[in-house]
């Protein structure tokens, strides 16, 4: 909510158990399949990963829908990830300071068939969303590139390409004597951009 990027109306969408019971039996009709069912993966390092894809498993049963769980060495889940050889993975990303920087991550022209490398992930392809990314990309006024990036949140919630479950809250401990935090502070020092601001912090006498 701090962020200058905040929007109120994301486009989230709200739990809700039988409309979720609702598409699932929509699918089966639809599909022919008697169930619906399909693997996440994710980084057999993180105990925090593999406790949160059994929260989504248990949560995903109690509608109807099966999963399995499949941790893979990080090596072998980056690959699958990149080359499309995935149902659903777990992983943390996009915690940049401007959103231009998960351009590669959600325009079009990065999205590669499966068996390809594709940073596009995810291989979305909404015209809108590349729409909205191009103007915050082009433009230098902030209240259009905020309006832009608030479009492109609200096309990937819409389409449910990304399930946003959290965000990391960091903390940076440090001695009286280190000045020039305050930098540190309004950059961001857990994001994923270059830290520039290393120079600017140094040590009072």
């Amino acid at each position: 909510p701090k962020t200058p990027w905040h929007i109120e109306d994301p486009g989230w969408v709200a739990p809700d158990l039988d409309k979720a019971r609702d598409h699932l039996e929509k699918y089966k009709q639809e599909t022919g399949q008697s169930e619906l069912s399909f693997d996440i993966s994710f980084d057999v390092g993180s105990k925090v990963k593999a406790d949160t894809a059994a929260t989504l498993q248990q949560q995903w049963a109690q509608i109807g829908v099966k999963t399995t769980l499949t941790p893979l060495e990080q090596t072998q889940f980056l690959a699958a990830v990149a080359f499309g050889n995935y149902q659903m993975s777990w992983f943390r990303n996009f915690g940049w300071k401007d959103p231009d920087f998960n351009y590669i991550f959600w325009h079009s022209s990065t999205a590669n068939p499966p068996g390809q490398v594709s940073v596009n992930f995810t291989q979305t392809k909404v015209p809108a969303l590349d729409t909205a990314l191009d103007t915050g990309r082009e433009n230098t006024d902030d209240a259009v590139r905020t309006e832009a990036y608030g479009t492109a949140f609200r096309e990937l919630n819409r389409y449910a390409s990304h399930l946003w479950l959290y965000y990391a809250t960091w903390a940076m401990i440090a001695r009286d004597t280190v000045a020039g935090l305050d930098v540190v502070q309004r950059a961001g020092f857990a994001r994923q951009d270059a830290k520039t601001w290393w120079t600017r912090i140094w040590l009072k006498q």
